[in-house]
């Protein structure tokens, strides 16, 4: 489905999705965004600042990363909690994450 986050509507495909049958439908990101609205509050949830003891106002800057962060929704929802200008310009796919 990651061609929602490019444009309107994509086709979602799952080869033998059941007894060797395939399905196939049509999916609009309106329909996605209905969906999932309910989830929205939880983009920018600020639980995981709270328990680092920072705030979204302590945030310098904001860098999406992984593909979760390509959805529209999601970039709205961090958008309206940080502002604009917090937010870095790097492109989720070309960042690598680092455990240490």
């Amino acid at each position: 489905m990651e061609v929602l986050s490019a444009d309107n509507e994509a086709m979602a495909i799952f080869e033998n999705f059941a007894w060797d049958i395939d399905f196939k439908t049509k999916l609009t990101r309106a329909q996605f965004e209905e969906k999932y609205k309910d989830l929205k509050s939880e983009f920018a949830n600020e639980d995981s600042l709270k328990n680092a003891g920072l705030t979204l106002d302590s945030l310098t800057s904001v860098i999406f990363m992984g593909g979760g962060t390509r959805i529209p929704m999601v970039q709205t929802a961090v958008k309206a909690a940080v502002g604009d200008s917090k937010l870095e310009g790097t492109s989720p796919s070309k960042l690598v994450s680092c455990y240490l």
